[in-house]
């Protein structure tokens, strides 16, 4: 983890992706709701042509799932996920976007809470800034999820 981070907030609790894996975000986007998904899947847009899938990481980090934002980071698709070719770009609905983070304004650490939340295994590691202690999100384990699950009910 050597280049920016971009920071954005979920909730009142501040996330960052490294820059490398943001593709673009758009800031008011409409979002196709589709059923029988996920949680986490909060539908799908069309980005320039492309269908894009919809993810909501609040409840992949057990924050309480209210209104979504409308503003979507748009993640560059590297691997191949489940119904899903390599390449293709998934979206990630967040509250509000903060700003972009050049290398030398932060320090990686790996304690195992950020936020007050413990680490899950969608958060890569925990980043010191000078607003305080952020998690980064590990968008490879995002990429891998599969959109057409639904949650196990059977506990």
């Amino acid at each position: 983890m050597n280049g920016g981070l971009v920071t954005f907030r979920l909730g009142e609790d501040l996330y960052a992706l490294e820059l490398e894996v943001v593709q673009e975000v758009l800031r008011r986007c409409t979002v196709s709701p589709l059923p029988c998904l996920a949680s986490h899947v909060r539908g799908i847009l069309n980005l320039r042509g492309t269908v894009v899938a919809v993810l909501d990481p609040k409840p992949l980090l057990g924050i309480e799932t209210g209104e979504s934002g409308n503003t979507a980071i748009i993640l560059r698709g590297s691997q191949a996920g489940p119904d899903r070719d390599a390449g293709e770009p998934v979206a990630l609905l967040v509250d509000e976007i903060g700003e972009i983070l050049p290398a030398d304004d932060y320090t990686v650490s790996a304690r195992h809470r950020a936020n007050g939340r413990p680490r899950t295994g969608f958060v890569s590691a925990c980043a010191r800034t000078r607003w305080g202690q952020t998690s980064i999100l590990d968008a490879q384990a995002i990429l891998m999820l599969d959109p057409r699950c639904k949650e196990d009910t059977t506990a």
